[in-house]
């Protein structure tokens, strides 16, 4: 015997389904949204520290480059000295790119542990949010770029 009261269980089970795999797709988005606005807050905090370190160059030891790039991502909310999990490391001169090796350039990697908060499978976890930007003195010195 089969007939529509055997199919109810079968329509609620199926709607109960559908709405997880929706709801767990809506998570993603959300917690996606919001590690890539991380992300871009990062990146403009690593620029503004790589602009400042070379406002420096050229003349400043490695120490003053360190103290105003991380001076300047503490003005833009990523604040190294205070415990927190935020990271902004100086590289003088650059690591990599097209100005690796160069002494009027400095590199600034600035890092943060963005947590998610709705992702099923990573409920309060960190992950790791980094961005890179690069400073340097223009021909004549009078000009500090930004780049890679």
């Amino acid at each position: 015997m089969s007939g529509p009261r055997n199919e109810r269980g079968a329509i609620l089970l199926l709607t109960a389904i559908g709405l997880v795999v929706l709801l767990t797709f809506a998570a993603l988005t959300i917690d996606g949204g919001l590690l890539e606005l991380e992300k871009t807050r990062l990146q403009t905090a690593a620029d503004a520290a790589a602009l400042a370190a070379a406002r420096d160059l050229p003349g400043a030891g490695d120490a003053r480059l360190m103290e105003s790039a991380r001076a300047s991502a503490a003005l833009n909310g990523y604040d190294q000295t205070s415990g927190g999990p935020n990271r902004v490391m100086v590289y003088h001169p650059p690591r990599q790119g097209p100005h690796a090796g160069d002494p009027d350039a400095v590199e600034v990697v600035a890092s943060h542990a963005g947590r998610t908060m709705l992702m099923p499978f990573g409920r309060g976890q960190s992950t790791l949010v980094a961005a890179r930007a690069v400073g340097w003195r223009a021909a004549g010195g009078d000009r500090v770029r930004l780049g890679e």
